[in-house]
């Protein structure tokens, strides 16, 4: 799982230093990213990030096991959104871009 989300960003990085040369095609591309990240956060979407970070936070009766997992869960959940995030902002830097 996380191995594939850093595949993902390593692809938005190359993208960010070498721009394509038609606006709509980068687009595409980052929005098809974009979307397959967004499925695999929606794989683990039975609860929140901010109803992860509250349990952790609250729940003294959690054992090390079920801390260890809803810890790896939220994780997985940051870095997934990160990546959504990143890819928002490189699609808004292409919508900006005037040069293309």
């Amino acid at each position: 799982m996380v191995g594939l989300c850093r595949a993902e960003l390593d692809a938005l990085c190359d993208l960010r230093r070498g721009r394509l040369a038609d606006k709509q095609v980068e687009l595409d591309a980052l929005k098809s990213v974009k979307g397959v990240i967004r499925h695999l956060l929606s794989l683990r979407k039975r609860t929140s990030i901010a109803e992860d970070e509250r349990r952790l936070r609250e729940d003294k009766s959690l054992g090390i096991n079920m801390r260890v997992a809803i810890e790896y869960r939220l994780t997985c959940k940051r870095l997934l959104q990160g990546a959504i995030d990143e890819i928002d902002a490189v699609m808004r830097e292409v919508i900006e871009d005037t040069s293309m």
